[in-house]
């Protein structure tokens, strides 16, 4: 948050509706208004481009995926391919894996509440939804197979072995923390050079991840060509499928290692976050139980099994459970994964509002300034998922008017908007009405309950102790 909190302290905590950012030699415009970037997103959209800077310094890792690379015929016809992966009967089928893996979870931690010592009742709960979601999305990406296998990670002058969605989660926050060099600050020229040892380990860990992939893929290419091979619907499976993609293989790692690093970036943290805000508050957490019991017709799910689960579990249906999605909304707004965008520039001159931003000229969007806009939501400050309740007074703006579209988006818009975003919804919505229904939680550290350190990406991770309680019926 140090970036907002400079910011604020230039212009205050109510941000004009663009500035530029004038420290580095990108010199970014930053949005503000959800005016200005609902015109960026529509009539603009367009023109939006990827900057080259955030592609130079996560090139090692991603390559020129489709999350970094310039929007060209070639990256339209890209992500055209790479939709059907994210087709709903696909995430479907999806789903009903990660809800086992799921339920597997909750056995151990019930588990854990059958013993004596009440230490081992403990646990940290962003760790154990990190250890989740690394199964969940490796089995969506990779297949069932290969959801044991580790990879050695160099770390500290020694390998340290880390299953794939750990590993992933350690290389970004190591490639990250290469902005902090003053040197790239002032020189684009070194975005893709590494300047010291850490920066070389890295490196190595990145090709060593993008070798792990490639031996998926090689794996997957003798099984498909097996008489006995069932078709199965993990991401690199479509993408094998897909005669787009035969004979590139550098696409296909660069695009499977940014689609398993953005989905378990973002879903396991709001996952976390949307836990810690239930536990914290009970009524809310009370009204969801509630909600899901009436409108799954469930009196006590205590008493479903895994197959039932999955029936139930589906995101058709829960489209009923509505204060569940007015939760996971809120807890996106009040904490976006992402709280900047990356870089981005336009392909021509374009206006926005009164503005005219120049060819090439870097920008970004404050997602969090949309998301604590005061003209637009009232007491902002406050988690209340009332808020989006239309139904509420909480829903409009404090002059009583509706609220702009664009005040909330944490996915990004326009051309450029998350291709996983449906992937990442409807995983956070069934997991989350599986453990909530399943298994109790109380802070353990007390001080959580009048404080929350953040969980977001580009900042130290928190550790969030919790005491696992049996679910009373």
């Amino acid at each position: 948050m140090l970036l907002l909190e400079y910011w604020e302290g230039c212009f205050g905590t109510k941000l004009p509706p663009l500035f530029c950012d004038c420290r580095t030699t990108t010199q970014t415009i930053v949005f503000n208004d959800p005016k200005l970037v609902e015109e960026i997103y529509t009539t603009k959209s367009k023109f939006m481009d990827k900057h080259q800077k955030f592609q130079q310094i996560l090139d090692d890792m991603i390559g020129k995926s489709l999350g970094v690379e310039k929007s060209t015929q070639e990256w339209a016809d890209k992500r055209k391919h790479l939709t059907k992966a994210f087709y709903k009967d696909k995430i479907l089928v999806i789903i009903k894996k990660s809800i086992a893996m799921t339920l597997e979870k909750i056995q151990t931690w019930k588990e854990k509440l059958k013993e004596k010592d009440s230490d081992q009742h403990i646990i940290i709960l962003n760790k154990e939804i990190q250890e989740l979601l690394d199964e969940v999305v490796n089995v969506s990406i990779f297949g069932q197979d290969n959801e044991r296998v580790t990879i050695p990670y160099f770390l500290n002058g020694k390998f340290t072995q880390m299953v794939p969605g750990q590993f992933a989660r350690t290389l970004l926050n190591d490639i990250l923390k290469k902005l902090q060099h003053p040197l790239r600050a002032s020189f684009e020229i070194f975005d893709k050079i590494p300047l010291n040892k850490q920066e070389r380990d890295t490196r190595k860990n990145c090709i060593k991840f993008r070798e792990h992939v490639q031996t998926m893929i090689d794996s997957r290419r003798k099984q498909m060509n097996e008489p006995s091979y069932i078709p199965q619907t993990d991401f690199l499976t479509m993408i094998l499928s897909n005669p787009y993609f035969e004979g590139k293989d550098k696409t296909i790692i660069d695009d499977c290692c940014n689609f398993f690093n953005a989905s378990n970036v973002t879903t396991s943290t709001t996952l976390t976050n949307l836990l810690f805000f239930l536990i914290r508050d009970q009524d809310i957490l009370k009204k969801i139980r509630d909600e899901c019991q009436r409108d799954l017709k469930v009196g006590d799910f205590s008493k479903i099994n895994c197959e039932q689960w999955q029936n139930l579990a589906t995101y058709e249906a829960l489209n009923d459970c509505n204060y569940l999605q007015y939760c996971i909304m809120e807890t996106l707004r009040y904490e976006p994964p992402i709280p900047v965008t990356t870089l981005h520039v336009f392909s021509e001159d374009v206006k926005i509002g009164n503005f005219t931003i120049k060819k090439e000229s870097s920008w970004q969007v404050n997602i969090n300034e949309l998301h604590f806009n005061p003209d637009e939501w009232i007491r902002p400050q406050e988690f209340n998922p009332d808020r989006f309740d239309p139904s509420n007074l909480l829903y409009l703006t404090p002059n009583g008017k509706k609220r702009h579209a664009m005040s909330y988006g944490p996915f990004f818009g326009g051309n450029r908007i998350c291709l996983g975003k449906t992937f990442a919804e409807s995983m956070i919505k069934c997991l989350s009405i599986v453990i909530i229904n399943s298994i109790d939680f109380e802070f353990e550290d007390k001080d959580l309950l009048v404080r929350k350190p953040l969980n977001s990406i580009l900042f130290k991770e928190p550790t969030y102790l919790v005491r696992l309680k049996p679910l009373i019926s």
